[in-house]
């Protein structure tokens, strides 16, 4: 179906949450004919860049293992140990920024005494400090 065969109707508005678009029906078929299979392969490209790249980052071994021990925290089966990946090393997309939360994460999940026990302190210690501070 070529443009010119497109039946001419009014446009109408569709409403999301936050803003009101004006939808004619002819600009929907012509944005699909606007893509091209250059578009494809760029997105094809990058995203294959960026997978190597996260690939060869020094953290990301630890990182899929920590996965690894919450997918088994959550199904119930036995947790496989990881070996801890030392800071500071060259390299990378910027893994090692997420592997310290995900350590205590795991650590948390596996020791479940723990976020309670967080909780008591950090409600705790600033009264305490405060009523001693009143003495």
């Amino acid at each position: 179906m070529s443009m010119s065969q497109i039946p001419k109707r009014k446009p109408y508005r569709v409403r999301y949450p936050g803003a009101v678009v004006t939808v004619r029906p002819g600009d929907m078929v012509a944005s699909l004919q606007r893509v091209g299979m250059g578009d494809l392969a760029s997105t094809l490209s990058s995203l294959i860049s960026t997978g190597v790249d996260i690939t060869t980052d020094p953290y990301f071994p630890e990182v899929i293992c920590r996965i690894q021990q919450l997918a088994a925290i959550q199904s119930g089966a036995a947790v496989p140990a990881c070996t801890d990946t030392p800071s500071g090393l060259p390299g990378g997309v910027g893994l090692d920024a997420l592997i310290w939360p995900l350590r205590y994460y795991v650590y948390a999940k596996q020791n479940i005494w723990v976020i309670p026990l967080t909780i008591f302190a950090v409600l705790y210690i600033p009264f305490a400090i405060g009523r001693d501070w009143d003495k």
